[in-house]
């Protein structure tokens, strides 16, 4: 797909940015957005911290184990994730309510845990099973 040279308002990338050659990808941002266009970069492998009833403290301890548990499956240009994109944009926190069952299912939605199910797969569901638990 040709884009055409200052053509672009808003260019977004969303989970992304850490798979790419950030030189040639930058010239190519300064090549299509127009004079006062935006690039958006974000991700949201986020740094949980959970808040239920009087174990907000163990909880935050179990889902930081879950992730940790999970990056030696993680492809290693997942560490510019981890650190929120520092060297490349300026991070944004946010704040995100959500019950147990889906935060549950949003480690599951981590690109490392299909890996981690496969390769181990009792292991994965056992983490699983005693973060519920905990």
């Amino acid at each position: 797909m040709s884009v055409g040279e200052a053509s672009v308002d808003l260019l977004t990338s969303s989970v992304a940015a850490h798979y790419f050659t950030i030189e040639p990808f930058l010239k190519e941002v300064d090549r299509i957005l127009k004079p006062g266009g935006c690039l958006a970069i974000f991700t949201f492998l986020p740094s949980i911290e959970v808040h239920y009833k009087d174990c907000s403290e163990q909880m935050t301890q179990v889902f930081a184990e879950m992730v940790d548990s999970l990056a030696p499956y993680e492809h290693k240009k997942i560490k510019h994730l981890r650190n929120g994109y520092k060297e490349m944009i300026e991070n944004i926190v946010t704040k995100i309510r959500m019950p147990l069952a889906r935060l549950l299912g949003f480690i599951q939605t981590f690109p490392m845990y299909p890996i981690y199910l496969q390769t181990k797969p009792e292991e994965a569901k056992k983490m699983m099973r005693t973060a519920e638990e905990r």
